[in-house]
């Protein structure tokens, strides 16, 4: 997590509001064993493959868990990212899976995910009250597959098509997930919008020094 840092961007933005500390403590790394969840991903991850969602261009995290990355497919993009959550969110996520439904964001309605700790450590906490203790991240494994990328602001439920209409019904395939990547702003998001394109595979318990 230290790793995956970046130092002098904690405090910029509004998301980062009250956030003053420079590091993680980690006091406890939980891999998550959930199979009927984890089938659920991999099934999803081979309909990506079967429907030859092949993606345009790669996806690469500045994340640095190269030997965790070895595990991964990247001819569908399957990465791995921080989500930062409260700890009730946690456990249900651990029990369910992450559901796109219940999130929201500068790109609609899904489940965001960031390649910089930093990032994922400004959504443990309501930023109107900051508090100490124990946090909570995941480090996830996420397939975005095809995937679009977001120069601005978008309001949408699921990603666009490859083509980038703005009809509804188009020939063009539609992408797997977004990424936002808007000029100024200092971290890039992933967002998924269907529920098994994410897996919770380790949830680690920090503390803020």
């Amino acid at each position: 997590m230290n790793a995956c840092w970046k130092e002098d961007e904690t405090v910029v933005g509004r998301d980062s509001r009250g956030i003053i500390q420079r590091r993680f403590r980690i006091e406890r790394i939980k891999r998550i064993e959930n199979p009927k969840i984890f089938l659920l991903y991999r099934t999803k991850c081979r309909s990506l493959v079967s429907a030859s969602s092949v993606p345009s261009a790669r996806v690469k995290t500045k994340n640095k868990q190269q030997l965790l990355d070895r595990r991964l497919r990247s001819s569908i993009n399957e990465c791995y990212l921080w989500h930062g959550t409260k700890p009730d969110s946690a456990r249900v996520i651990c029990r369910q899976g992450f559901d796109p439904r219940v999130g929201d964001g500068m790109f609609g309605k899904g489940t965001y995910f960031a390649e910089k700790s930093s990032k994922s450590n400004q959504y443990v906490d309501s930023s109107y009250q900051r508090s100490g203790g124990t946090k909570f991240m995941f480090l996830a494994r996420v397939c975005l597959g095809r995937f679009f990328t977001a120069k601005e602001s978008i309001n949408i439920t699921r990603p666009p098509c490859s083509g980038n209409c703005s009809s509804l019904v188009c020939r063009h395939p539609r992408c797997d997930s977004v990424v936002g990547d808007i000029r100024g702003k200092n971290a890039r998001e992933f967002i998924i919008y269907e529920q098994y394109l994410g897996y919770p595979e380790y949830l680690i318990e920090y503390k803020r020094t």
